[in-house]
Parts: C-alpha cells; sequence; structure tokens
C-alpha cells in the first residue's frame, strides 16, 4: 500500500510539472531564424531530454545541476542580415529548475546578460520567453550563450529565435523596430499599438 502511495504520488508531481497549454513544435513552425540545441555548440557535460512535453525539435538539454560554472550552449545563427531583431529562449520549465539561469547575449552594441527563472512558464505559447530587442551589424557578433554559472536548479538549454524587428509573431502578436521588450513581457498585439497611434 505504501509502495501504491509512493507512486501516486511520483505521477501527481510529474503531472503538477507538466507545462500548462505548453507544446512540442517544429522550428519550421516559427518565423526568423530559430537555432535548436542539435545546431549549438556545448561546453560540459549536457543531457539530452525529452521527459517535458514543451520543446523545440526533437527535445532539450539540461546540465544534470553539476558542475556549476562549466557549461555553456552557444546558439549561433549561420547567417543574420543586419538589422534590429527581438530574442526569444525557448525552454521546458519545472519545479527542479534554476531561478536564475545565465543568458549572454552577444551583438553589436556589446555583451548583455540576462537571469531568467526556468521554474516559471514561459509567457509566450508556454515555450517562449522574450530576451529583449537587439542590434546586430554584418560581420558582427551574434549569439546566445546559456550558462550554468550562478544557477540554483537544472539549466535547460532548448532554442533561440532571432526574429526581425516589426515581423509578425503567432497569434497576431506584433513587436515595433526599436522597441525593447522587459524580461518576461510578451510583445502586444497589432490590434492595440494600432490603437495607440490613433491616439496619439
Amino acid at each position: 500500500m505504501k509502495k501504491l502511495e509512493q507512486e501516486i504520488a511520483t505521477i501527481r508531481k510529474q503531472w503538477e510539472s507538466e507545462p500548462r497549454g505548453a507544446r512540442v513544435a517544429k522550428r519550421s513552425e516559427f518565423p526568423g531564424v530559430v537555432v535548436d540545441d542539435q545546431q549549438a555548440r556545448k561546453i560540459g557535460n549536457w543531457k539530452p531530454s525529452s521527459s517535458v512535453k514543451a520543446y523545440v525539435d526533437v527535445g532539450y538539454l539540461h546540465d544534470g545541476n553539476e558542475g556549476r560554472g562549466e557549461k555553456t550552449v552557444t546558439f549561433e545563427p549561420p547567417a543574420l542580415a543586419p538589422g534590429s531583431y527581438a530574442l526569444r529562449i525557448a525552454y521546458a520549465h519545472g519545479e527542479n529548475r534554476s531561478t536564475k539561469t545565465l543568458v549572454r547575449i552577444a551583438s553589436a552594441d556589446g555583451e548583455t546578460e540576462v537571469r531568467i527563472n526556468q521554474k516559471q512558464p514561459p509567457a509566450d505559447d508556454g515555450l517562449w520567453h522574450a530576451l529583449g530587442t537587439f542590434r546586430f551589424e554584418a560581420g558582427g557578433q551574434a549569439y546566445v550563450v546559456v550558462s550554468n554559472d550562478g544557477s540554483d536548479g537544472h539549466v535547460i538549454a532548448d532554442a533561440i529565435q532571432f526574429l526581425p524587428a516589426g515581423q509578425f509573431l503567432p497569434a497576431g502578436q506584433f513587436l515595433p523596430a526599436g522597441q525593447f521588450l522587459p524580461e518576461g513581457q510578451s510583445p502586444p498585439s497589432r490590434a492595440s499599438l494600432s490603437a495607440d497611434e490613433h491616439a496619439a
């Protein structure tokens, strides 16, 4: 009886950690340039997984909550036209995740560090989290690094989307060129942007 109760508790915990509204998606479903963990450069022992059904393509990577400060995954697009891009990171959230996963963005304006809470579900479609808008130049640095430096739980690395600023996002989301999105904030809809323009 005790063993059965433990099994039920384990199943319940897994169910509760499953991202609501999240899904498995293909890179080809999204506009812009999407770099998946399979194309990324890895330093350290990262473990592949698909246990939580919220990821791009075939799964995601996690650091096993080990070797803190020794592991990175670098997402670099093969070719990126110069301009401003909205960047989003995909990850599968969960209770055992890091609340301060380090993300470094290298752009024409230098390097920007962002800490994200991967216990929290991503705001966009349960899959994507907005990092902000960044400018890239021809021949310049253009990459995103996910690191377990300073983490306090499992770090997840799945995919990065480079979306040209001003291009439509799924579900009618729209990002005007040059607009910066604070961490955790989703892009406004085009309808709301039009209403603001008319009001001005």
